[in-house]
C-alpha cells in the first residue's frame, strides 16, 4: 500500500517544488517505486520532471471533474526513475467543479484508494500550489503525511502560523470520517544560509512556537541555499542529478533517509530474500 506524503505550505517560494522533485528522486535511486503528482497550476513539478503531455484531459485536471479518471490513466515516465501525474493549464478551474460538488474534499481521497495501480506505489508524493485552495484541501484530505517547507523568513513564519489551523481543520474533518490524522513527518528549513544572524534567531524562535505543538515536529535537517539549487532549475533537472555531490544533494538525502529509511531497509531486505529464493 503506497504511502501518500503532501509537500505542503500556504507560502509560494519556500521550496516545496525543489523538494518534491528531489526526494522523488532520491527515492527513486533507492530502489522505490515512486509516483509524483503535481497538484500546482504554476506546473514547476511538472517542468523539473520534463513532464510532457498532449492535451488538458492527460493532466490532474482529469481528477477534479465531475467524471473524474483514475490517476494511473495520467501517469508518465520522466527521466529521474520516478512516475509523474502532471499539472496542465487549467488546474485552476478545478477549484469551481470541487466547490459545486458534494463533499469535494473527499475526491482525491476515494479516487486513490481505489485505484489499484496508485497503491502499488511505494510512495507518492503530491505538489502542491500556495494558496488556501480546495485543491489544497482535498489533497490533505487524501495524504497519509505531511512535510513542511519553510524559508527562515519573517512572512514565511507568519504564513506558517496561518497554515497550523488549516491542517488541524483537516485533522478535525477525517476524524468526523473515522480516517486517521495526518502525520507531519517535519516542518523542513529550506534555503539556509546559517551564516545570517536573523536567520538563525528565526529558526530558533520556530522551534520554541513549535515546541506547544508536539504534532508539528522540525526536521533536525536543513536545506542549504547554494548555486546548486540555480544551476539544477537552469538546466530543468533535479539538484541530485545536476550536482549529486552539492551540499544541497547530500541534505535531500540525509532528509529523506531521515523520513523513510525503514522503507528503504525494508526493501532491500525483500529483494535479498527473492534472491535467495
Amino acid at each position: 500500500m503506497a504511502k501518500i506524503i503532501a509537500i505542503a505550505n500556504s507560502k509560494g517560494g519556500v521550496g516545496k517544488t525543489t523538494t518534491t522533485v528531489a526526494l522523488a528522486t532520491v527515492a527513486a535511486q533507492q530502489g522505490l517505486r515512486v509516483c509524483v503528482i503535481d497538484l500546482d497550476q504554476q506546473q514547476n513539478t511538472t517542468f523539473l520532471s520534463r513532464g510532457r503531455y498532449e492535451v488538458e484531459t492527460q493532466t490532474a485536471y482529469s481528477l477534479f471533474t465531475a467524471e473524474p479518471v483514475s490517476p494511473s490513466f495520467l501517469i508518465r515516465p520522466t527521466e529521474w526513475g520516478y512516475d509523474l501525474v502532471p499539472a496542465g493549464a487549467q488546474l485552476g478551474a478545478a477549484e469551481h467543479v470541487l466547490a459545486s460538488l458534494p463533499f469535494g474534499d473527499l475526491q482525491l481521497r476515494k479516487l486513490f484508494r481505489r485505484d489499484t495501480q496508485l497503491t502499488g506505489y511505494d510512495l507518492v508524493f503530491i505538489d502542491t500550489s500556495a494558496n488556501k485552495t480546495k485543491i489544497l484541501n482535498a489533497a490533505l484530505m487524501a495524504a497519509d503525511c505531511l512535510i513542511v517547507p519553510i524559508t527562515p523568513s519573517t512572512l514565511a513564519v507568519q504564513d506558517l502560523a496561518a497554515f497550523i489551523p488549516l491542517v488541524e481543520m483537516v485533522n478535525s474533518n477525517r476524524r468526523d470520517i473515522n480516517d486517521a490524522p495526518l502525520q507531519v513527518l517535519g516542518v523542513v528549513f529550506t534555503r539556509v544560509t546559517k551564516s545570517r544572524a536573523v536567520e538563525r534567531f528565526i529558526m530558533e524562535d520556530v522551534a520554541q512556537q513549535l515546541k506547544q505543538l508536539p504534532h508539528f515536529p522540525i526536521s533536525s535537517i536543513t536545506i542549504p541555499d547554494n548555486t546548486s539549487l540555480e544551476n539544477a532549475n537552469a538546466q530543468i533537472a533535479p539538484v541530485n542529478v545536476v550536482e549529486p555531490k552539492s551540499k544541497v544533494a547530500a541534505a535531500y538525502r540525509e532528509l529523506f533517509l531521515s523520513f523513510f529509511g525503514e522503507m528503504v531497509r525494508d526493501s532491500v531486505s525483500k529483494q535479498a530474500e527473492g534472491a535467495i529464493a
